[in-house]
């Protein structure tokens, strides 16, 4: 996302990518990755995989974005935390809560303020008891996206922090702020994560711990870049 520099979308890969590496140090924990704006995507399935994960990290940026996730004339809001959160929820095991998390990045702005986490998303994950992790990003002064259509008014974004630590809390989790900063990942790793797990179950285990994790970039990352990118259908 073009409104700040070094721009969310890099530092939150570039955290992802330090928090893969830590996670492959532990040894065993499978990863996972969700994409969403007004709809979600699992574009990594929970894998041990950690250089392919990586790879999925590293491949968005402006010029490669998921078509398949962005709004339409339909859609109310190009922002749908709640169907994010269900789709990482379901990228999970059944019936092994006790090893899993989600970890969300974002900046918990829903243009609309529906805050549709509180139906759909949220419930899934606190009757599974799987906690949810927070990481808010982006500046708390509103800033306007260079460029950025979305229904022919000008897309506008702001660190919002109130819902992400309502989720957070809901669910078990733990709330991190980055704002504007780069995130760091050790730190995120040692609050999150570093807890040691049961011993892998699947077809693929490993003879090491493991817990599994579903995570996110933020809806901003793929909704307002996404919007530059479609902002003629739009207007």
């Amino acid at each position: 996302m073009p409104a700040e520099q070094p721009s969310r979308l890099q530092r939150a890969q570039r955290m992802l990518v330090r928090l893969s590496q830590l996670t492959q140090q532990k040894g065993g924990h499978r990863l996972a990755l969700v994409i969403f704006a007004a709809k979600a995507k699992l574009v990594c399935p929970l894998t041990h995989d950690y250089d392919h994960f990586r790879e999925v990290v590293l491949k968005y940026d402006l010029k490669h974005l998921d078509p398949s996730i962005w709004p339409d004339k339909n859609d109310v809001s190009g922002t749908r935390i709640g169907t994010g959160l269900l789709q990482a929820v379901e990228a999970h095991d059944q019936g092994d809560s006790e090893t899993q998390s989600i970890l969300l990045l974002s900046d918990g702005d829903d243009p609309v303020n529906e805050d549709d986490w509180r139906f759909i998303g949220v419930p899934d994950a606190t009757h599974r008891a799987i906690p949810i992790h927070c990481v808010g990003i982006g500046d708390e002064l509103e800033q306007t996206i260079p460029a950025a259509k979305f229904n022919s008014q000008p897309v506008k974004t702001k660190l919002n922090e109130e819902p992400l630590q309502d989720i957070a809390e809901r669910t078990g989790g733990v709330y991190i702020h980055a704002g504007r900063s780069e995130i760091d990942a050790d730190a995120i790793f040692r609050l999150t994560l570093s807890s040691g797990g049961l011993r892998d179950k699947g077809v693929d285990r490993l003879p090491v711990y493991r817990q599994q994790f579903a995570w996110f970039l933020t809806p901003a990352f793929v909704l307002l870049l996404g919007a530059i990118a479609i902002r003629g259908k739009l207007r």
